[in-house]
């Protein structure tokens, strides 16, 4: 005997990230707003930045916006903003997958090398972490 299962499917529709945002909420049943990372050539105009100091550098020279990249994910559910490869330079992780850093220029910094003391990640997965490749805001 065959079992034949039918989903429902919707399309979305394309117009504009408001209602993709508020199509995929209700589809998926999120509680939050979805966000959508980007990377371009220069920040969009109609876009703020998004407009944090940066404390002074730790002693391996990281300095940026925020403690780590991902936390600008949590921003980005209450508003958008643009941010520059600066504003991800406290995070040497983010820098590297982003494609603002090279790994050889953040795989001595503090946080890398305290990542296989952690248990989440063995030297070998983090040399294969990958990155972007020639990301547009790359400094």
């Amino acid at each position: 005997m065959t079992s034949v299962v039918q989903r429902k499917t919707k399309s979305m529709r394309d117009d504009g990230p408001a209602t993709m945002a508020r199509e995929l909420r209700q589809l998926l049943v999120l509680t939050v707003p979805p966000i959508a990372p980007t990377f371009a050539a220069a920040a969009p105009e109609d876009v703020a930045p998004f407009g944090a100091a940066h404390p002074a550098p730790t002693a391996d020279g990281r300095t940026g916006a925020v403690s780590a990249s991902h936390v600008f994910w949590m921003h980005a559910t209450e508003r958008a903003f643009a941010t520059l490869p600066a504003d991800h330079g406290n995070c040497s992780v983010g820098s590297y997958t982003h494609g603002f850093r090279a790994l050889a220029e953040v795989v001595g910094n503090d946080a890398v090398q305290a990542l296989p003391g952690t248990g989440w990640v063995t030297p070998e997965a983090a040399s294969a972490i990958p990155g972007l490749a020639g990301a547009p805001l790359r400094r």
